[in-house]
Order: structure tokens, then sequence, then C-alpha cells
């Protein structure tokens, strides 16, 4: 039995879905099966309630959770009481389309209240800063999505609404909202399958019954605005990474309706990360640097209370 074995165990059981936690560990499906049954096959006992709609641990399996959880969670206290010992710097990730704005702030205030610190930022997709702070790679991240497991402290900072982007002209281009299933028929490219927009908009349309087959898969936002400026697809992005070009008149935003569609910006970092690291001061000034920057945004976007974090 391998560490890799359990977290895994424990990222199915979390997902309720071998589909959703392979895609959330970045490996094939069929392989995390794989490992599933290798780890029933080596106990000797049944350790999930495979269903249509997906899978529950059985009572072996609520056994081995809870000892798989507290295993996990004192060999990453391990690894970051030693790392504590060697280091006195932070490391802190944020989603590339968040990394312009708020990198330099990051820097600034944290030198502020810790000077001689050593900062390391980092930029990755959401759903990636979420897993390297479940494995330890970052003592703290600025992430959306939903963020949830027993080895993640996360804190709801706003929420968003998503739009629908399409060229000035084209025939989508209309005034007013757009309802999620006349936004459907369109050509619509969405990012990778692991990102969280890709995620939260295909569930969505499961939910509602509706056949959403994207017509491209692009992961670069550069080029997502390029095909949409051409008039080639559209797509569905959050107002502050295309404000600009909004603004200057080469792209329309049209509010998603029926359902509305809302990411989540999270403070999120591992359970039992030193103080001596991840300080109240640093968190504090992470919590203003967030609320600056949304409070001087044109989005409506909401601002999730403490109580409701």
């Amino acid at each position: 039995m391998r560490i890799r074995q359990l977290q895994c165990f424990v990222a199915v059981c979390e997902m309720g879905s071998i589909t959703k936690a392979a895609r959330n560990l970045n490996i094939a499906q069929p392989a995390l099966g794989v490992q599933m049954r290798g780890l029933e096959e080596e106990l000797g006992v049944v350790l999930l309630n495979r269903q249509a709609g997906g899978v529950t641990p059985t009572e072996e399996g609520k056994l081995l959770l809870i000892e798989a959880t507290q295993i996990i969670e004192r060999i990453e206290n391990l690894k970051r009481r030693f790392n504590v010992a060697q280091t006195t710097g932070i490391s802190i990730g944020l989603p590339t389309s968040l990394m312009k704005p708020l990198g330099g702030s990051i820097l600034a205030r944290i030198q502020a209240v810790s000077p001689g610190t050593e900062v390391h930022l980092s930029e990755a997709p959401s759903h990636t800063l979420v897993a390297n702070i479940e494995n330890g790679e970052l003592d703290v991240a600025i992430a959306f999505g939903e963020s949830t497991g027993a080895r993640l402290i996360s804190e709801g900072q706003f929420e968003e609404n998503l739009y629908f982007i399409t060229a000035k002209g084209s025939p989508m281009d209309a005034p007013g909202p757009i309802t999620f299933g006349e936004m459907s028929r369109g050509a619509l490219m969405l990012p990778d399958e692991k990102n969280f927009i890709s995620q939260l908009i295909e569930d969505t349309a499961r939910q509602h019954g509706i056949d959403l087959k994207p017509a491209y898969r692009i992961d670069s936002l550069q080029a997502m605005k390029d095909v949409m400026r051409k008039g080639i697809a559209q797509a569905i992005l959050p107002w502050s990474t295309i404000s600009e070009e909004v603004e200057a008149g080469e792209l329309v935003a049209r509010l998603i309706v029926e359902p509305h569609l809302i990411r989540t910006l999270h403070i999120l970092r591992p359970v039992g990360v030193p103080a001596a690291t991840v300080s109240n001061a640093i968190l504090s000034r992470l919590r203003d640097i967030v609320r600056d920057y949304f409070a001087h945004t044109k989005n409506q976007v909401r601002r999730i209370s403490p109580s409701n974090a």
C-alpha cells in the first residue's frame, strides 16, 4: 500500500466520483479505477459502492477513509515542519488572470509586515493551485472554483458572474442577458476539461438535460480572444478577463441567466501549516489585497461575509 493510493482513495470519496477524482488528480480514469481495485484486493474488502450516479464508501471504506485522512495529514505536517526548519520563505499561488493585478501588491505588503521573508509567487490554473496546496507545494493560494476537502482551509472571498462573450456584430450579439439554453446553441469554445469554468458549464448542462458539445478546446486566453474577434466561436469568461476588449468595442459581454453561472474566489491554505509560515498578518494582507482589487472592478461581484465563508 502506497501513500499515493491512499490520497487517491480519499479524493474519490470526497468527490463521490472516480471520473471527477481522476480529473482533479490529473490522471487517467482507468488508471485510477485500477488503483482502487488494487487497494480492495490488497485489503481483501470492498471499499466502494459503485453506482451509476457515482461512488460512496462502504462501511470498510469509511473506516479506511478516517485512517487514510489521518495518515496523510500527519505526513504532510511532518513535511511542512521540516520545510519550515530549513527556510523562512512562503510560497503563494495565483491564477493567471490575477497575477498581473495582484502580484506586485502581494510582494510589497508581505515585505512590509514580514521584512526579510522570501516570497515565491507562482501562477497556474485554479484547479492546479488546489492540487498544489493539497500536496504541499504551496503554503497559500488565491484560487477560483470549488475548494473542499479535509486537508484544506478555505475562505470564500468574492462571487462573480460569468458572461457569454462574442464578437461585435456577430449573430449572437444582442442587447440584454442570454439564457444558458440559448447560449449552448452557439459555437462554444471551452478550456481544458480540468478547468473549473469548463466543469461548471458541463455540470450545468447535464443538470438541465442540455447536450453541450463545445466546438473547440482552447487553454490560451489570448488565443480565445483572437478566435472571438474573428467571429469563429464564442466563450464563457469572467468580466475581469475581457473588460478591456468589451470597453474598446471589440467584444460583447452578455450576462448568462436561467441559470446564472457564478464562480467563487477563495484563499486556501493546508491544514496544519505553522503560523511561522502563514501568519495572521500575511493572511490579513492577502484579504485586503483581494478586497481592494475587486472594490475597483466594474464587474458585479459579491463579497462573501466571514460567517458564510
